[in-house]
């Protein structure tokens, strides 16, 4: 199993301006909002996950043909996916009694949580991916970023620095879970690839598509006049 090439070397050089604080720009009355929330527990394939680490530095015993050293270490365990719907439902701007019709936004996100990882002499600096990421259908991207959150209607982030981050996507379909991802370090970069499976099957991503539609034709079913 190879990582992604294109996709690390992107990681490594990775500098980025950040968007620093949501601001609301008032163009919409929002009347309603919530999210609706499904965690699903995955188990890490051994056989096809494992996450490297390159240094400029000869640490390790293994150099590569660019000048890095490299050290590999493979990754078991297991963690939770917490599938977000955010919604929003609101007014046009001056229309307080919503006359000209209700409107609804809808954000989907992913977020890792309860990592319990095995990997043997992995170091204490590695942070497992635990941030907001954006999702559109089975595929997912994101980073650490200031303004990888969910935030509604007409608003926006201002200010910036810059900065390298940690990024990632991957895919989720029919309960098999592909990540890619790169985390800097002072001396180096984690690259990772990684494999999961969610249990039970099947896949969770379905699971969480069907239930939120039953969600949302419930929600609203309350909101019609008796």
């Amino acid at each position: 199993m190879k990582l992604n090439k294109p996709l690390v070397k992107g990681f490594v050089a990775l500098t980025i301006v950040n968007l620093m604080s949501v601001s609301n720009a008032n163009a919409v009355i929002v009347v309603d909002s919530g999210v609706d929330v499904i965690t699903q527990r995955y188990t890490i394939d051994t056989a096809n996950s494992q996450i490297l680490y390159n240094t400029r530095e000869i640490v390790f015993d293994i150099e590569d043909s660019s000048g890095q050293t490299q050290q590999t270490f493979e990754l078991a365990g297991s963690f939770d996916v917490q599938f977000q719907r955010h919604w929003w439902r609101y007014y046009q701007s001056g229309d307080v009694t919503g006359s000209q019709g209700t409107f609804e936004f809808i954000s989907n996100w992913l977020e890792f949580s309860n990592p319990l990882l095995e990997a043997e002499d992995l170091p204490a600096d590695f942070v497992f991916p635990t941030f907001n990421i954006r999702t559109n259908n089975v595929s997912f991207e994101g980073n650490n970023g200031p303004c990888s959150m969910p935030f509604g209607p007409n608003t926006y982030c201002t200010g910036f620095s810059t900065g390298s981050l940690s990024v990632l996507s991957g895919t989720l379909e029919d309960g098999l879970l592909i990540l890619d991802g790169s985390q800097p370090m002072n001396s180096g970069v984690y690259t990772y690839h990684l494999e999961a499976t969610s249990v039970p099957l099947p896949g969770a991503w379905l699971l969480f598509v069907s239930m939120l539609g039953v969600l949302g034709w419930m929600r609203k079913q309350r909101q019609l006049p008796s």
